[in-house]
């Protein structure tokens, strides 16, 4: 009787995503009942996976579709962790970042000569780095980030382990996602209704593309890296925000200050340790968290706003002189000098665009939303020059350094893996390309963007 009733309210959308979702289960208990008739269950003759998947993810949408954020941050944990059976297969780089967690846990320090050892029947490929001599050495070619972030998981549960911390790094990169997509709305007149449900559909859809699903469900340092710039971003947005309108509607939520360009502890401790982060993480992205840590400090107030671009500093400068005293010199690219097989070289023609248009790594076929990115440039540019400006250059130089990489053509990484730190900041881009919302009536001139007049105050009391 309640499910009667639920399908009477349903809408046309909610309806197909019912039938769509039964179809494909259907399928799949059809499939199942066959094979035990054969005796063949469980032979690798039930082919579920994609029924499964298409169920999984019309489900899902209908959830986001009514629970909004709250189901949206739930889906990493499904997919990862708590997914039924055995915990996929780690392949690529997976296993080396799981030897320098076990390398952190056991022997409290980043040498793995020794625990290559004890991986030898599983694992004959070593990651690691040589020195300026060309001779081998016990450090990875990985950044010890990644490894130290999964450790407390990997060394106490396990697969599973390892696993949660990536969906709890997915699932906060979501919130990320939602605050950051509302700096997008073209309109700070839209209705709260309107700007969630816009921000709300924006994170799934880039959740839901191949280069940011399939790395929520890998051990592998993007899904880190994507969190701590997201972080910085939205930090970034919030300061010129509120430079922008002189004070915030709705304090701390985009990371500014009621009282204007002042940063919060909050924000500041929170951009000071993704800033921090970062290098340790991942060198290829450490040029677009210095344009934002550098947004912070030139559009901030308070001597808080210096000190991301300071732990920034720091950190990096630090990690080049581990690399000196490790393998013989300060270069970012230590990790893979004389490391045969990789490295950087002059980007072609065909790497160059390859790297939105290929089938593997290309944006794409990687973030196929994340090409909205480009509509909404032009109305973003003009509400959020900076932002738009600091993107759209790390977005290039990324661009270029991944055009370089010898295992461009490989295709061994997960599919478009380069991409997901940089579409997650596409997030207001695509919101933006969405224009005005219906009934939305933008400011008048001088009106301050979003205040409210009770914000604003009476003349005089500014």
């Amino acid at each position: 009787m309640r499910l009667t009733r639920l399908l009477r309210r349903a809408d046309t959308l909610d309806r197909l995503l019912l039938a769509v979702a039964g179809i494909a289960l259907a399928r799949i208990g059809a499939a199942s009942l066959a094979a035990v008739q054969r005796g063949a269950f469980g032979s690798g003759t039930v082919r579920a996976g994609p029924f499964l998947g298409i169920a999984f993810f019309a489900v899902a949408a209908l959830a986001v579709r009514h629970l909004g954020l709250w189901a949206l941050v739930t889906i990493p944990f499904l997919v990862g962790p708590l997914w039924p059976g055995y915990p996929p297969v780690v392949t690529g780089d997976q296993p080396h970042y799981l030897i320098i967690s076990e390398s952190i846990m056991q022997d409290f320090d980043v040498t793995l000569a020794d625990d290559y050892r004890r991986w030898d029947d599983r694992l004959p490929d070593r990651h690691l780095a040589r020195d300026a001599d060309g001779h081998v050495t016990a450090y990875s070619v990985h950044q010890p980030g990644t490894g130290a972030i999964l450790a407390p998981g990997w060394e106490w549960f396990g697969h599973r382990g390892a696993r949660a911390i990536v969906a709890l790094a997915a699932a906060l990169l979501v919130r990320e996602l939602v605050l950051l997509g509302r700096a997008g709305m073209v309109s700070p007149a839209a209705s709260p209704d309107t700007t969630r449900r816009r921000t709300v559909w924006t994170a799934a859809a880039l959740l839901a593309s191949p280069a940011v699903f399939m790395s929520t469900r890998t051990l592998m340092a993007e899904v880190f890296v994507a969190l701590a710039l997201a972080v910085l971003a939205r930090v970034a947005v919030g300061v010129e925000r509120a430079r922008r309108d002189g004070a915030s509607d709705t304090p701390d939520e985009l990371g500014e200050a009621g009282d204007g360009r002042a940063l919060t502890r909050t924000s500041a401790l929170a951009a000071t340790v993704a800033a921090a982060a970062t290098p340790w993480i991942h060198l290829r992205y450490v040029v677009l968290a210095g344009l934002l840590v550098l947004i912070i400090a030139a559009l901030g107030r308070g001597a808080a706003r210096w000190v991301p671009l300071a732990a920034l500093a720091v950190s990096g400068a630090s990690l080049l002189v581990v690399f000196w005293a490790t393998l013989g010199s300060p270069s970012p690219g230590a990790p893979y000098q004389h490391y045969p097989g990789a490295g950087f070289v002059r980007p072609t023609l065909v790497t160059l665009t390859g790297g939105w248009f290929d089938s593997h790594v290309g944006l794409l076929f990687a973030c196929p939303v994340g090409l909205a990115a480009v509509l909404g440039w032009g109305p973003l540019r003009r509400r959020l020059p900076w932002y738009t400006a600091a993107t759209t250059a790390g977005v290039v130089v990324a661009w270029v350094m991944v055009s370089s990489w010898t295992d461009f053509r490989l295709g061994q990484a997960t599919m478009g893996r380069f991409w997901t730190p940089l579409v997650v900041l596409a997030a207001p881009f695509v919101v933006a390309a969405g224009g005005r919302p219906p009934g939305a009536v933008a400011p008048p001139p001088g009106a301050g963007g979003g205040h409210s007049a009770r914000q604003r105050g009476p003349p005089g009391r500014r």
